[in-house]
């Protein structure tokens, strides 16, 4: 018990006399110092058993290193929320890029309606051709940003309870 970690001490000590004092069996995670002074994680399982000798009862059992186990759960955790707060910024960069592209998409947009409209029968052909290719151009503009917008608020509107929704991708839209 001098090599269990001092955090850890009285946990171990209170579980192991319970299954010594009232039988069955236990599964326990704790921590010892190594000799080099660093940290080791256990987990051990065991039992009461009957001596061999049918003289009372022996606490059988068996304890394996899961530091590495461990150690990489600590990594992934903390990857995870990494992930969680490069997702977030993500997210926000998203809503507000597409809420400063609008303006610009729908004065350009705008522009080349006014000039089909108003000058429209001026243009030789290729000019109405390129007038055509720039409101086709808006509206395909106009539409990426509407997607992106609905990407971007895509976790805000996620529930929070209950199971999650199943999202697929179209070529316009995202779709609950």
């Amino acid at each position: 018990m001098n090599l269990v970690h001092p955090d850890d001490r009285q946990r171990l000590e209170d579980a192991l006399g319970k299954v010594v004092a009232e039988g069955g069996t236990y599964h326990l995670s704790y921590r010892l110092i190594h000799r080099s002074g660093r940290t080791v994680h256990i987990e051990a399982d065991g039992q009461m058993v009957p001596a061999t000798d049918g003289q009372g009862e022996h606490l059988l059992g068996f304890a394996r290193d899961v530091t590495e186990r461990h150690e990489a759960e600590l990594a992934l955790h903390a990857a995870n929320a990494e992930l969680r707060r490069s997702n977030a910024e993500l997210e926000r960069f998203a809503y507000i890029a597409s809420h400063d592209l609008q303006e610009p998409i729908r004065s350009v947009g705008s522009f080349a309606g006014l000039l089909s409209r108003r000058y429209g029968e001026h243009l030789d052909e290729r000019g109405k051709k390129y007038l055509g290719h720039i409101e086709q151009g808006a509206g395909r503009m106009q539409t990426l940003v509407q997607d992106l917008l609905q990407f971007s608020r895509l976790n805000a509107e996620r529930p929070r309870y209950g199971p999650p929704t199943r999202r697929t991708w179209s070529a316009k839209r995202w779709r609950a």
